[in-house]
């Protein structure tokens, strides 16, 4: 499991790689949106389960001003649920992953507002074309493949 106080105590800025390593199992803890000096996340490859929580509007330094190559890369785990809603609060955050897994709703409209160009991680088990449906002013997008997008309304 993660221990919580492994995101309480991060020097400035930190890259964190705890990528394929299988004995890193269990939830993402919410002590993660205490991070305030984590710029990378890599825990890709992991056995991490359970929900994400919504704790990451918090998090201000996934952006290129902190990090040389900001990224939140969280694919080949066994997440669920809706993607929070917060991730979307992570401004300049340019690149976001969590294909392969089991996140099911719709992508959060405050996720795609400034993340269009990387959306790339949602390709894989879900809408094959949600990057250029998130680009073109889809409002959402589900991430399960049987479902459709949603387009814009005209009404204000």
């Amino acid at each position: 499991a993660i221990s919580p106080s492994l995101f309480t105590a991060l020097p400035q800025p930190t890259e964190l790689n705890l990528a394929n390593d299988k004995l890193l199992s269990g939830p993402v803890p919410p002590e993660i949106g205490q991070a305030n000096n984590l710029c990378l996340l890599e825990l890709y490859g992991c056995s991490l389960n359970g929900t994400l929580p919504d704790v990451f509007d918090g998090l201000s330094h996934f952006n290129e001003q902190h990090c040389e190559q900001p990224k939140l890369d969280l694919h080949f785990n066994q997440l669920r649920g809706q993607l929070p809603r917060s991730i979307g609060g992570m401004e300049g955050l340019p690149y976001i992953s969590v294909a392969n897994n089991d996140f099911s709703g719709t992508i959060p409209t405050s996720l795609y507002v400034h993340l269009c160009v990387t959306l790339l991680g949602f390709v894989t088990r879900a809408c094959r074309h949600a990057p250029a449906l998130l680009c073109a002013g889809t409002t959402s997008v589900s991430l399960t493949p049987s479902a459709s997008p949603t387009t814009p309304s005209s009404t204000a």
